[in-house]
C-alpha cells in the first residue's frame, strides 16, 4: 500500500515523523485524503494522545473556523478536552 505524505511549506521531515507515529498508533498506513491533526495545536507535541486522523476537507474546514482558535485557548487552560474526534467543555 502506498503512503501519502503531504509536503507542508516544503518541510517533509517533521511531517513524516508525526504521520509515522499516527500510522503506528492506528496499526495501518494513512490513505490519500487523511491528515494528522495535533489536538493541542502544538506541532512538535507528537504524543500519540495528541494526534488525530481526519479527512483532509474536514480538517481544513475546522482550521478555517475562528472558533478553533478559541478552542485552543481554552484547551491549554484545561477548560476544553478532546475525545473521539470532538472537542468538549470539561
Amino acid at each position: 500500500m502506498e503512503t501519502f505524505y503531504p509536503v507542508i511549506a516544503g518541510i517533509l521531515w517533521g511531517v513524516v515523523i508525526f504521520y509515522g507515529l499516527a500510522e503506528r498508533t492506528l496499526g495501518r498506513k494513512l490513505v490519500q485524503g487523511e491528515v494528522v491533526h495535533h489536538i493541542d495545536g502544538v506541532k512538535d507535541n507528537n504524543s500519540p494522545q495528541n494526534l488525530w486522523v481526519y479527512d483532509r476537507r474536514e480538517h481544513r474546514r475546522m482550521h478555517n473556523e475562528d472558533a478553533f482558535k478559541v478552542l485552543q485557548y481554552f484547551f491549554f487552560r484545561g477548560k476544553v478536552g478532546f475525545k473521539n474526534g470532538e472537542y468538549f467543555i470539561k
